[in-house]
């Protein structure tokens, strides 16, 4: 309940790195059952691989060559290590999960029982993986990262959102629900 004091200096800290990393890990739990352990840096090379592939997908020749990725070039073998590295993790995480499932017996029921019970091919799984780890945690930890800018920016409206917020836990006596 401390009263937030405005920062006589200015500082910069680039907290997008620890936001991707635990909005992984928040992913992998909700959706997956699993525990990627991003924030323990136990994923570092299939985060940093994730991050990659993303950046590429946004250079502009990349919409106006249909070729390029088959160009022998430097970057290109990076994407394929990179890719490797994606499909390497995500084809274990499927593996373990088949190998544990009880046959015939309910499964979890998270998204991934669901695409392994669907009648997708294991390439339109991993696919959909894919799908949910990049949209789930990149999307969320940019909105994120852009929120505690625009809070950073604005101390007066970020004294009210901390005085809301320990309203919020005192109300609750310190147990606080989703509600």
């Amino acid at each position: 309940n401390a009263a937030i004091e405005p920062c006589k200096q200015s500082a910069r800290r680039d907290v997008y790195p620890d936001l991707s990393a635990l909005f992984l890990d928040i992913v992998g739990k909700a959706t997956l059952s699993h525990d990627f352990g991003a924030l323990r840096g136990e994923v570092d090379e299939f985060l940093r691989s994730l991050n990659y592939i993303l950046e590429q997908s946004l250079r502009p020749v990349h919409a106006f060559v249909r070729s390029w990725h088959r160009l022998p070039l430097p970057a290109n073998r990076e994407v394929d290590r990179a890719l490797q590295v994606i499909d390497d993790c995500l084809a274990t995480l499927i593996r373990q999960r088949r190998a544990t499932a009880p046959r015939g017996a309910p499964q979890q029921q998270d998204m991934l029982d669901l695409l392994l019970q669907s009648p997708m091919s294991e390439q339109e799984v991993r696919d959909n993986l894919v799908a949910i780890v990049v949209n789930g945690h990149e999307t969320v930890a940019t909105s994120t990262a852009l929120t505690l800018l625009l809070l950073a920016q604005h101390p007066s409206i970020l004294a009210r959102a901390q005085t809301e917020v320990d309203q919020a836990i005192d109300a609750a006596q310190g147990q606080l629900t989703v509600e």
